[in-house]
């Protein structure tokens, strides 16, 4: 945990200080099949957008601000395609330490759907405890960008073969703590960031990406 730390840190401060732009925040009620006559169904976080350098922040701010009275979220359902990857593993861990499920999938008519998750979105799907893929939702990765002249965003590499490493080390120590294969991040690693791989169910499985599918509404 400590070696993760250190390379987390690193790579923020190579980082720097301009964040993609925020994932949206909303608690919506979710009609799982099981609410009773008084409508008491389960309320989850749908997050939507793309993913800042600051999420975690944000996140602990909508959570903070939730009315008291309001029923505790059930589940992180999070619809994205991608975006800053520091912001998503810390998200990621935030996520873990509250112990509340992340569902890869889009809340749509009261339920939850297919939705895409990709790129650093998948480190943010990583962090919950039980993980969930909605039917039909498309699951896909990429390597990081490397670094301009000018910073884009993002956590990257620098393009030299110690600056990659560094950052599959980063990864495949994250992946490992979240209770992932690591042989996700090598595959990621091998896609090009102009491209993207999308996975299998039978990959979703396989990695661990997914500790159980959701039913598809």
């Amino acid at each position: 945990m400590k070696s993760f730390r250190v390379l987390l840190s690193i790579l923020l401060l190579a980082a720097g200080a301009r964040a993609a732009s925020a994932l949206e925040y909303r608690l919506v009620a979710v009609d799982d099949g099981r609410c009773g006559f008084r409508g008491d169904c389960a309320a989850v976080v749908a997050a939507t957008g793309e993913i800042g350098l600051d999420e975690r922040d944000r996140f602990r701010s909508f959570v903070a601000a939730l009315d008291g009275r309001a029923a505790a979220p059930q589940a992180f359902v999070i619809q994205s395609p991608g975006g800053n990857l520091a912001g998503a593993i810390q998200l990621g861990m935030a996520l873990r330490q509250i112990g509340v499920p992340v569902v890869a999938g889009r809340v749509v008519s009261g339920g939850i759907g297919r939705g895409f998750c990709g790129s650093a979105c998948v480190y943010v799907l990583m962090g919950g405890r039980s993980r969930r893929v909605s039917s039909g939702s498309v699951i896909a990765i990429h390597a990081p960008r490397r670094a301009a002249s000018t910073w884009q965003g993002g956590v990257v590499d620098d393009g030299t073969p110690e600056g990659r490493r560094m950052v599959a080390q980063l990864l495949a120590e994250y992946s490992r703590l979240m209770g992932v294969d690591p042989a996700l991040i090598a595959l990621t690693m091998r896609t090009p960031h102009e491209g993207r791989r999308v996975l299998s169910s039978a990959e979703i499985r396989r990695y661990g990406l997914a500790t159980s599918v959701a039913r598809r509404r």
